[in-house]
Order: structure tokens, then sequence, then C-alpha cells
């Protein structure tokens, strides 16, 4: 008779987060947070390791995409300082040019322009939403900063 012993597959989402300490302490502790990870074989993944330019934010906020003189309603799940994930049941096709409209808790309406890079279509087995990922290409300066505070209070 042969004992086997368990295997675990564990892999855990490890991103920096300041809330107001210094960003050199957090990185060292975050540095070696991974060194642990490796040592025991731990697999992890990062924003980096996702591709991501910028850290995302998760929100929960109605998005109007008034492309071509028609409003379509949709609802953001994250957003980042260069783009928006946007919940859709039929994603817009990838490159396809948009101008949205939204409003971040507390601040003024925000008006973008941007391009779809990413479609994620719902799966039975897949747990994120279907939706389309829009890479900012065109922002008002005032917007852009009032994007970036939000961001940077919520990392």
């Amino acid at each position: 008779m042969s004992l086997h012993q368990p295997s675990w597959h564990v892999k855990i989402f490890i991103e920096p987060a300041f809330h107001g300490q210094d960003k050199g302490q957090v990185y060292k502790m975050f540095e070696k947070l991974k060194g642990v990870l490796n040592r025991f074989r731990i697999g992890y993944y990062t924003a980096t390791s996702e591709r991501r330019k910028y850290p995302r934010v998760p929100i929960t906020v109605k998005v109007t995409n008034v492309t071509s003189g028609t409003f379509t309603y949709y609802q953001a799940s994250n957003i980042s300082i260069g783009g928006i994930f946007i919940k859709a049941t039929e994603p817009l096709p990838k490159g396809t040019m948009v101008k949205l409209i939204f409003t971040l808790p507390g601040m003024d309406e925000i008006e973008i322009e941007g391009s779809i890079v990413r479609v994620q279509k719902l799966t039975s087995d897949q747990e994120f939403p279907s939706g389309m990922g829009v890479k900012f290409t065109k922002v008002e300066k005032k917007c852009q900063q009032a994007i970036d505070t939000f961001v940077n209070l919520k990392t």
C-alpha cells in the first residue's frame, strides 16, 4: 500500500498597498514576501505579471457610451489611471473607439475617449464578468487629474 501526500495548488495575488506608508518600506516588504513565497514554491502573480501598466481599483459606477450619437449604459467594475473595465453581456469588438461619460464618487463628471483593447466573454467556468477593457486615448487634463486622485486614494 502506498501513501500519497495531498498535493495543493495555490496561486496568490500580491500587490503593494501604501495607505500613507513610506513607499520604499512597502516595496522592501513586498520583495521579502516574494522571496518567502518563492522559497516555499508558492505561486503568485502581481499586477505587473498580468501585463498591466497601472494598478486597478474596484469601482461600481454607471458608464454611458455616447459614441455615434447613441447612448448605451454599462457598469464599470474597475479603473486605473490608464483605462477602465466595463461589464457588458455583449462587449464591443476589440479596436472599437468609444466616448465614455461617468462620475467617480465625490467628483465631477468625467468624459474620455478610448479604445477597446480587451474583450472578455463569459464562459461557464469563469469567475470574472464578461466585458471590455478600455484604454484611455483622449482625456482632458482636469478629468485625468480626477482619475489620478481617485486611483491614488484607493491604492
